[in-house]
């Protein structure tokens, strides 16, 4: 434990704590400053000169890396110089087959605070405020499957993110989910790319800095004082009725956050304030959160899937949450581990404070890979506090700057043979969509998008039809991605015994649904289908056995308001006459409204959706012989004004 030195008794809590040195290490050293959780080893596969200020990593099919290095991050305790375009996206190579990246190629330099990147079927997408750039994919060379990734003919293909924004708030992430959309954090928006073309629409905006999904595409994300947020179901019909959320989207997935470090942590934003560290130096709560990985490789032992690892770089840490998934609902358990010193400890942790982990992904030999800054300097200037400023230059973390690492994480029990390549012919491809490994699945979904060998639809359509498992599950996204979904196979997939096909089925068949499609649905036992396909009733809304399905279903729930949220979703542009019909069957009671106040939100939604409909909403009210319903309705309406 840290001695407390002799203070003025005016003197705040953070100077009395006697902080350790903090001198830039060497990899090597550094090694020696991790602990991890019993039956993890930490290797290194890149540092600086190889690497420098990384901030986001990903991989293609020929095992080639990709890294966006954010060099202008902080370049003092100032920021001068923070605008200059020195970010460069870089390519390693693990040329001799090790393990360890060992030759690097920059791609693109000339950059300003780059943040974002991912891999395309033709090429390389480039996150750099306020521009997407597609880095375009050489044609192969003789024998190979894919040919390499130049920057030399880069194509501004959408915007991304903005120039007027902080970089700690804008967006980031470029996370390719299931259903073949791209979401971003710090985010209001999802984005669709296909052959060079860039097709953008609106989604819940969501997190701060990192985005992961599980497998079947439920979105989890987080802000710099949460672990962990996310939504127990698909947004998109939320955000479609003209809501910009709901309950059971945003929410806190992790509750009373608390960090356990194994080194005082003085050298954070606001550790003057009372409460921000804990008595023994220690910061008590996440400050700076970052990325996050749902789990879903098959290194570590299979306990270890669906876990999610954030990272906390203000802590020096990573930390470990069971995530437990439930119909319309989630949260965590803060898995912690023994110390003999601290007496509990994050899942790895540090006691150099320059070890700056802010991101980890599963890679395609299922490892987790933890993205380390390496910096003293973690927070933007625009947010630093003068204590911080002064504690920085006094301890020399301001300098130096350029240095960077890439730890490996792998379990005792599992093996590191697999490699990082993947064989793309269409057979393996097709057998990589039930790969345990979620990269491998992600990465064959996406290259039999634009895959054109023969039968592949049929194949595809006999994978749904077979397994309703994980394999099934991204044989649909891909017909879906591929436009050759069609209402059989889509039926078929809503006949599963599996809540998890028949939602995707829902989802990537939407525009093939019909009412009775959806109208069986609502007797399912599982709740999350129930909730589903009352949104998705929407499009059906005009008819008058829709609205009475609608109605019971409403009042069943009425104590529930994620599924009322639904409901919401399903009616929008038809509230005045499902109220009618609603206030007609004369089921809700005054003491339903008081407890879910689903009228008032209701008129709310009809007034701000529509408010050319002003004067049918006021009949409704006139129409009304109940005070507190026409209360009720006013009170929407005033909201949706």
């Amino acid at each position: 434990m840290p001695a407390l030195a002799s203070a003025d008794d005016a003197e705040p809590f953070y100077k009395t704590i006697d902080t350790p040195p903090a001198p830039e290490l060497t990899p090597t050293q550094a090694m020696e400053t991790f602990v991890i959780a019993p039956g993890f080893d930490v290797t290194l596969v890149a540092a600086e000169p190889l690497v420098e200020d990384p901030v986001a990593i990903t991989w293609d099919e020929l095992g080639l890396m990709y890294v966006v290095e954010m060099r202008g991050y902080m370049p003092d305790a100032y920021g001068n110089g923070k605008d200059e375009p020195v970010g460069m996206v870089v390519q390693l190579e693990d040329v001799d087959g090790d393990g360890i990246y060992d030759e690097r190629t920059v791609l693109q330099d000339g950059l300003v605070l780059p943040r974002a990147l991912a891999v395309v079927n033709d090429g390389l997408l480039i996150g750099e405020p306020p521009n997407l750039w597609l880095c375009p994919r050489d044609e192969p060379a003789d024998g190979q499957v894919s040919g390499r990734i130049s920057c030399a003919d880069k194509k501004r293909v959408d915007r991304f993110g903005s120039t007027e924004a902080n970089v700690e708030h804008d967006e980031n992430g470029m996370l390719l989910a299931i259903d073949n959309w791209f979401y971003n954090a710090k985010s209001n928006r999802r984005m669709r790319y296909s052959d060079g073309q860039v097709v953008s629409e609106p989604t819940l905006a969501r997190g701060q800095w990192g985005i992961t999904s599980n497998n079947e595409g439920a979105l989890y994300y987080n802000t710099n004082s949460n672990l962990l947020l996310g939504d127990v179901y698909n947004a998109q019909p939320i955000i479609e009725a003209g809501n910009t959320g709901a309950a059971g989207l945003n929410i806190p997935v992790s509750k009373n956050d608390q960090l356990y470090a194994v080194r005082v942590n003085t050298g954070v934003n606001r550790a003057y304030v009372p409460g921000v560290l804990r008595e023994d130096g220690r910061l008590d709560k996440p400050t700076s959160a970052s990325g996050m990985a749902f789990y879903r490789g098959d290194q570590f032992p299979a306990s270890y899937s669906g876990d999610v690892f954030v990272t906390e770089p203000a802590a020096n840490a990573i930390v470990h949450l069971k995530l437990n998934e439930a119909p319309l609902s989630a949260n965590t358990e803060h898995v912690l581990y023994p110390d003999e010193t601290w007496g509990q400890r994050e899942f790895m942790a540090s006691t150099d404070e320059r070890f700056r982990p802010v991101d980890v992904k599963v890679g395609p030999d299922g490892a987790l890979y933890v993205i380390d800054m390496y910096r003293g300097i973690i927070q933007d200037t625009m947010f630093m506090s003068d204590e911080l400023r002064e504690q920085i230059l006094a301890r020399n973390l301001d300098k130096p700057v350029g240095m960077g690492r890439i730890w490996k994480i792998t379990h005792t029990e599992g093996t590191d043979d697999r490699g990082r390549t993947m064989d793309t012919s269409q057979a393996a491809l097709l057998a990589s969509l039930s790969d345990a490994n979620g990269w491998r699945r992600d990465t064959a979904q996406r290259l039999l998008l634009d895959e054109k060998g023969e039968s592949l639809v049929s194949k595809l359509q006999t994978l749904v039809a077979s397994d309703d498992g994980i394999g099934g599950l991204h044989a649909l996204w891909t017909l879906e991605g591929r436009g050759e979904l069609t209402s059989d196979t889509m039926q078929t997939a809503l006949a599963s015994d599996s809540t998890a096909m028949q939602l995707a089925a829902m989802r990537a068949g939407r525009s093939l649904l019909k009412v009775d499609d959806l109208l069986p649905l609502l007797a399912s036992q599982s709740p999350d289908v129930q909730h589903q396909a009352v949104m998705y009733l929407g499009k059906f809304a005009d008819s008058h056995e829709v609205l009475d399905q609608l109605i019971t279903y409403t009042t069943a729930n009425a104590a529930n308001p994620i599924s009322l949220a639904g409901v919401y979703a399903a009616v929008a542009g038809f509230e005045a006459r499902f109220a009618s019909q609603f206030f007609a069957v004369g089921d809700w009671s005054e003491a339903a409204e008081k407890r879910s106040k689903f009228v008032e939100g209701l008129f709310s939604q009809a007034l701000s959706g529509n408010p050319a409909s002003s004067a049918d909403y006021l009949d409704l009210v006139e129409s009304n012989e109940q005070g507190w319903l026409k209360l009720a309705i006013l009170r929407g309406l005033q909201e949706g004004a």
